[in-house]
This record gives structure tokens, sequence and C-alpha cells, in this order.
């Protein structure tokens, strides 16, 4: 099949897939219908996939899942010995957040081929912003509450109440959410400022890279502040023709958010009150720190190395060190460690390490003239990555959507003829 023909099939299914991102963010109900729809729509055959070298790591890590999960399933004692108590169903549950992803990864790489295919993407991505930003504002500002359903409770906006020291959760459940959400979002609006070159398409991408920037700041999320300097400075190296002064505004920059990261910040509509020792110690004597849930996890991995403890269990595995949920370890690489053990920690660690390193060289090598949207593609790509070693949102399906088509863009970046 040549090229062309290859594009003819993709063109209606593209569509779906273009519809399916608009509405990632607000609906994902009908975002995951139209998702579907353009993978059936440009199904290729079963044998492709097995064909395709890059999905090696993603076939044996399936294996190694299932291994792990039929052992837990049939033996359940060392559960019982560690006094949890949890329901072996979870086991299934949790391979879906991998699985389907697993296949998308390879099924979704025909609609981000191109260049123009990510700069569409990543409009896309902005557009279905445009939500979060308003019901976010709206709720931090002129106290839209909800939560707002709609078709019988399958669509919600959940708009709670803000207590006291909490920030904007927007649509999302829990602020966290919120502020990764517009961490991934932030550099897809600097490289529609650097892109566009008519007046009103970039005063237009200013507004909304401001909006954000004011968006993760209403969340008084820690890591999405640190990620949202980073994403600004990258900016900067990439506009400014002086490095010397893009260091600069970096250092300006780094010093506000070390104001605002550790102390009060009070300026009219923005108003934070975060505290650093919140990162390394308990918030009381019931809760637990991200240092100390990182220590149990550790523990518990070196306790059950080749398989893990299986998905669902480690929120009953921690009960009896405090009296609070905690449902992940808040980082993901201590969570699939965890859940199904050193094989397929390790195969997604270097299954993933492997698309960062040759897509860096492909587009930042300095003979190589990639294209703006490949560089902020990078950088949204590792901004999601640095968000999830602190916190994980990625079972939500919005963001894990969002990882593996950013992870198969890089793929494809790492073998395009140009970039």
């Amino acid at each position: 099949m040549n090229l062309t023909e290859n594009y003819d099939k993709k063109i209606k299914p593209i569509y779906f897939f273009w519809f399916g991102i608009f509405f990632i963010s607000s609906a994902p109900l009908i975002s995951s219908f139209f998702l579907l729809i353009s993978i059936f729509s440009s199904f290729k055959s079963f044998k492709e996939y097995f064909r395709e070298k890059w999905n090696y790591p993603l076939i044996a890590s399936t294996i190694f899942m299932i291994i792990g999960a039929i052992y837990i399933k049939f033996d359940q004692s060392f559960l019982l010995q560690n006094n949890i108590e949890w329901d072996p169903d979870f086991l299934i549950l949790g391979l879906f957040n991998w699985f389907p992803f697993f296949w998308l990864f390879w099924s979704i790489q025909i609609f981000i081929t191109t260049q123009k295919e990510r700069f569409i993407f990543a409009v896309l991505i902005l557009s279905s912003t445009m939500p979060v930003l308003i019901s976010g504002f709206g709720q931090y500002w002129f106290d839209w509450y909800g939560p707002f359903k709609t078709l019988n409770g399958l669509i919600i906006w959940y708009q709670r109440e803000i207590a006291n020291g909490s920030g904007m959760t927007s649509l999302f459940n829990n602020q966290n959410y919120a502020a990764a959400w517009l961490s991934i979002a932030m550099p897809f609006s600097f490289a529609c400022i650097k892109i566009n070159r008519d007046f009103v398409p970039k005063l237009i991408s200013i507004l909304i890279s401001f909006s954000i920037f004011i968006g993760i700041v209403n969340t008084h999320s820690r890591s999405a502040l640190i990620c949202g300097v980073f994403a600004i400075f990258f900016h900067l190296c990439m506009s400014l023709k002086s490095r010397k002064t893009a260091y600069i505004f970096f250092i300006l920059i780094t010093i506000l958010g070390i104001i605002i990261f550790v102390g009060k910040f009070n300026l009219g509509i923005f108003s934070i009150n975060l505290n650093l020792d919140r990162f390394s110690r308990s918030f009381d004597r019931f809760d637990l720190s991200r240092v100390e849930i990182w220590e149990f996890t550790l523990k518990s991995i070196f306790k059950r190395p080749l398989l893990g403890w299986g998905s669902g269990s480690f929120s009953f595995a921690i009960k009896d060190l405090s009296t609070v949920w905690k449902g992940h370890p808040h980082n993901i690489l201590l969570e699939i460690f965890f859940s199904y053990g050193i094989l397929v920690g390790i195969t997604l660690s270097f299954f993933t390490i492997n698309i960062f390193i040759k897509s860096f060289k492909k587009i930042f090598q300095k003979t190589n003239k990639s294209e703006t949207i490949d560089k902020y593609w990078y950088c949204t790509t590792f901004i999601f990555l640095i968000t999830q070693m602190v916190d994980i949102q990625y079972f939500d399906f919005r963001f894990s959507l969002c990882f593996w088509i950013l992870l198969a863009g890089l793929k494809n970046i790492s073998f395009s003829e140009t970039s």
C-alpha cells in the first residue's frame, strides 16, 4: 500500500479522532465513543501488531501481568499473612488500566504521523482545556459550585466548594488533577505562540498561556507550579536568541515560584498559602507524607519483587500505617513495581526511556532542523512524566489516553524521515 492510499484510508477515521480529543477533558464518555470509532475504522490486522518490534516490550509486559494475576488469584496466602483483605477482582480491573493502552499506543500512531497532525492534536488539547479554565475560574472567583451532571450522571463536572487552603479543582474531582491537566496544556500553548505568526492568533495564544499559568497558580499545586516554570524556561530557550537572557528570565521566574511555593502569596485575586513542609512531613498525626508512603512502597516491593502484590492492593496494604485512604504510592514507577513486580517495571521503564532517548536525539541534535511542534511535544511528554513522579493521575482515562498518544508521537518522531 502506498502512502497516498494509506492517507486516504485514514481521512475519515482521523475526524473521529479529532472529535475525541476535543471532548476529552469535558466529556470523557463522548470522547471515548469517538476514539473507539476512529480506532476500529482504521483497524489493522493483529499480525501487524505482532510484527512491530516496538510492541514487543508491551507484549512481554502483558504476559508478565497475566502470569502475576493468575498466581495471586489462586494463591493469596502472602496477602493474608500481611493482613491484606482485598477483592481479587481488582486484579482484572487493574489490568484494564494498561492492556487497552498497549494496543492504543500502536493503533493511534497513524493519526499523529506528520507534524501537521501533531500540531492539530496540540490545538485540540488547548481547545479541550477551555472548559477547564472557564469552569475553574468560575469556581475559584465566582463560587460556581456543583457537581454538575448530565446524561443521567454519565458526565459529571466536579466543582466542589473550595475549602480553606485548597485550590481550584475545576471539572475534575481533585485540584491535583486540574493542575496536572493544565501542566500538560501549557507547553502546547507556548508552541502556538511560537508557530503562529499572524497577530490575532499569536495574541490569542498568549492569552491562553497566561490563563493556563494563572489556573495552575489557583490549583495551589506545587508540582504543577514547578512544571509551569520549567515550561516557561523551555519556551524562553526556544524563543530568545541569547541564552543568557533566557537564564535571567528563568532565575526571576524561579524566585517568584519559590516565594509562592514555600510561603504566602496574596495579590488581589491571586491568593496562595503553600508550605514546603507538607511534602516531607505528615499533614497531621493521622496522615502520611510522600516520603513515608514511598518508603513503605519500596520496602513492600523488596518483599514481593518478582510478581508484585497485585493491582488494587496498595490501599489495603498501607491501611495499618494510616487511617487515611491512600489509593496509590504517589509515584507511577513505584505503583508499577508494587502492583506487577520488577519484570513489568523494568520492561516498561526501559521501553519509555528508549523512546525518550531516541526522540531526543532526533529532535534536538544540532544537525537536525526539527519543527517547533516536535520540540514542544517532547516538553509536554516530559512534563507529564514529572507530574506522575509525585502523584498519579494516570488512572483517570483522560490522562492515560494523553500519555500514550504523546508517547506514540515521540515514537513516530524518532523514526520519521524528517522531523
